[in-house]
Order: structure tokens, then C-alpha cells, then sequence
């Protein structure tokens, strides 16, 4: 879900600290898991989502710690004062 809202804060402007790399990363992830067009049809069973969850685990990896500083951010924005 960090992936969602990281797109979404740089969408929205308010978080922009993300090098290009990853956000190429995050966009292709997503897609790629909401995508009906896979490497392994998700109609296949439990194959089907394996690919999916492999995709997302690379790009998590590749992302950690862009993720880990947007997740610190985000827990300084909603933090009272």
C-alpha cells in the first residue's frame, strides 16, 4: 500500500523526494499487478499470483529505501504539532 500512497502524495505534489528510478519501479509494479496481462495468466492456479507477488517483491526491494523515507515523511505529516 506504501506504493499507492507514494504515487499518490507525488501526484498530489506534496511529496516529490523520490528519485525518477523508483518511481519508474513503483508505476511498472502496479501495473504490472493490476494487469490482466501477465507472464503467468493469474486464471492459473496459485501460479497465477506467484508472478504477480515476485514482480512486486523485486520492485519492493529495488524501492526500500525511497519507501522507508516517504513512510518517515508521511509519519511526520500526521503527527500533530
Amino acid at each position: 500500500m506504501a506504493m499507492i500512497r507514494i504515487l499518490q502524495a507525488y501526484y498530489r505534489r506534496e511529496y516529490r523526494d523520490v528519485p525518477e528510478r523508483s518511481l519508474v519501479t513503483i508505476i511498472g509494479a502496479v501495473i504490472y499487478f493490476v494487469s490482466t496481462i501477465d507472464f503467468i495468466p493469474d486464471w492459473i492456479p496459485v501460479a497465477g499470483y506467484l508472478d504477480d507477488a515476485f514482480a512486486v517483491g523485486i520492485a519492493l526491494k529495488s524501492v526500500k529505501e525511497d519507501l522507508d523515507a516517504f513512510m518517515q515523511w508521511e509519519a511526520c505529516q500526521s503527527s500533530p504539532l
